[in-house]
Parts: C-alpha cells; structure tokens; sequence
C-alpha cells in the first residue's frame, strides 16, 4: 500500500459493509491498480517478472506474464514439451483429454493468431512513458474508487432484523449487556 493510504478517510465511504464487502474493496482496489499499471507499462516491460514489494529476491514467489507462442517450424521436442505443459479442455465435464495431431495444429495456429492480434494491438498504441515502476502500489485513488463502486451487501431492512433479534437476545439474558463493549481474546461457548 502506498504511503497516502489513510484507512479513516476510506472507512468513512464504507459504512455498513459487512467483513466480504472490505474484502471485495481491497480486491477491486488491488485490480485497478494492476490496470493502471498495465496501462502505462512500455512495450518493453510486458512480460518481465512483476513482483511484490513484500517479496525478497530469496523468494522464488514471482508473478509473470508472458504470450507464449509456438509455430510449425519448431523441433519436434518443443512440439513434445507443449503437449506435455498443455492441457485440453473441450468441455469441463470431459475434463482434460490428450490433444491430437491435429488438435495441436489447431491450437498453435489459434495461439499464433491471437498472438498476432496481440503484437499488433501493442504496436498500434500510441506512445507512452517509459518510466515504470516495477512494484504494484495501491493507492488511496485506487480505495476510494472501489468503494465508491460498491454498496453494502446487506441491505437496510436485513440488518434492522438481525438488530432486532440481537436486542431480543440481550434482552431475554436480562439486558446485561452493552452495545458498545466488545470482548476482544474471550472465548465463548455454547456449552
């Protein structure tokens, strides 16, 4: 998280999101930054290892992203490593299957297009800056605009029903306790 990051400010947009709801926030924050970045990254930074901050070079722990391509020149043991690295799926039921001859053809020529189209796509885009930073930063931007996008998932007239009851509960134990007190490291049971 970058250092403007400041959790109060964001926490003020986020009134009444349940535990899954800030879960979701961070996610969608973590997207938009990964987006962001993808977007001013130089053609030269695709496919370079991207890692995160808090990951040392002693970890093997990286993130890359590369287009994989393949063409009906290569050697046959290429050919043999991409059926052994490669799964076909043609319907989730069936699950994997072994390709065939012709499968693979078929498959290395819709790779070969795509990659194509993809080459094309990223010569065709206008300039950009070739100061990249290498580290995905989440920043109070990235917060706020997720939240902003998101509402709570429990609605109004859900959470005065499970207030109700909880105030039912407190009052059927004899109303000994507060609202405001939590009981952070106790344990209860039901026994």
């Amino acid at each position: 998280m970058a250092a403007d990051v400041d959790l109060s400010t964001l926490s003020e947009t986020c009134v009444n999101f349940t535990g899954a709801d800030l879960k979701a926030v961070l996610y969608n924050a973590q997207l938009e930054a990964i987006h962001e970045t993808m977007d001013v990254a130089a053609p030269g930074m695709l496919g370079r290892v991207i890692k995160s901050a808090d990951i040392s070079d002693e970890d093997n722990d990286r993130v890359s992203f590369s287009i994989a391509t393949t063409t009906a020149q290569q050697p046959l043991q290429q050919t043999v490593a991409m059926e052994m690295c490669c799964a076909h799926i043609p319907a989730l039921q069936d699950g994997p299957v072994t390709p065939s001859g012709v499968t693979i053809e078929r498959l290395q020529k819709e790779v070969q297009s795509h990659t194509a189209q993809w080459s094309e796509n990223l010569t065709n885009r206008p300039a950009r800056k070739q100061n990249v930073s290498m580290v995905i930063e989440i920043q109070q931007k990235h917060l706020l605009k997720a939240a902003g996008e998101m509402v709570p998932s429990v609605q109004p007239a859900e959470r005065a029903k499970y207030s109700q009851i909880y105030d039912a509960f407190i009052a059927g134990k004899g109303g000994n306790f507060r609202h405001d007190v939590t009981s952070a490291g106790k344990r209860a049971t039901l026994a």
